[in-house]
């Protein structure tokens, strides 16, 4: 299945990420599945009745720091491979999509790390700054993930590519976000089911990872698109391969 890659009007973006998702749900949701799988595992085992509240305390503290400090961000990077991966053509696979993260998930954190701290400062010292440095570094995990840029290089080149679409890239993710938060209230009245509402329970948030990555992965091509001609880019290196494969078979193998 091939996306045209071009740029974007705001529906346009909000529509392919919707779509990305529905037509590689299977490669996705297996990608997500670490993810699911310890926080469904960290909801059962904590214990529900007041008696065991430190327990489950502990238990959901330890969950929460393994996932999402540590699993949460290799799945995140390997979805937002895997999206970048079939929309510019490829078929990359789960174990690929996973294995691509995981090689790069320490800088990519300390990529993440260094973002926050920046943004913190800013709005430590005033408001506007930080709001500035929130949206200029919106971009900087799908520069890691696609450019392998990393640390003050992944954080300006993501503050370059923001620069004059700052307003719209900031209107397109708070949208998705919106759409997600509906999608999430909708299954979490699922998720206070007994028993069932455990495997329910953490699919709002997996589902988050898949839509948001969608978006800001179509986002940062979009962007590409009008600001460095990527398209045209994709579409000579497409020529370019088709017609060196045609030029292969067309010498044939040579016999003596």
């Amino acid at each position: 299945m091939s996306y045209e890659v071009r740029a974007r009007s705001f529906g346009e973006i909000l529509d392919l990420g919707f779509r990305l998702c529905r037509d590689h749900f299977a490669l996705l949701a297996t990608v997500a599945l670490p993810l699911y799988a310890v926080l469904v595992t960290f909801q059962i085992l904590t214990p529900g009745n007041p008696a065991a509240m430190g327990v489950g305390l502990s238990l959901g503290l330890v969950g929460a720091a393994l996932s999402y400090l540590i699993v949460a961000p290799i799945v995140s990077a390997a979805i937002t491979y895997a999206i970048s991966e079939v929309f510019v053509g490829r078929t990359p696979s789960a174990r690929d999509s996973l294995n691509t993260s995981i090689a790069i998930i320490l800088p990519l954190i300390g990529t993440a790390i260094l973002a926050f701290l920046m943004t913190a400062f800013g709005f430590f010292l005033l408001v506007i700054p930080g709001l500035y440095l929130m949206m200029a570094l919106m971009l900087s995990n799908q520069v890691c993930v696609v450019e392998r840029r990393f640390g003050m290089a992944a954080l300006r080149r993501s503050r370059e590519l923001v620069r004059g679409h700052m307003g719209r890239a900031s209107g397109v993710l708070f949208v998705s976000g919106l759409l997600i938060l509906v999608l999430s209230a909708g299954v979490a009245i699922l998720g206070s089911i007994p028993v069932v509402g455990a495997f329910l329970g953490p699919i709002p948030t997996v589902l988050q990872h898949m839509f948001s990555s969608a978006v800001a992965v179509v986002l940062y091509y979009d962007i590409r698109c009008r600001k460095e001609a990527f398209d045209i880019q994709h579409l000579a290196e497409i020529v370019g391969a088709a017609a060196a494969t045609n030029g292969s078979a067309a010498d044939g193998p040579f016999v003596a």
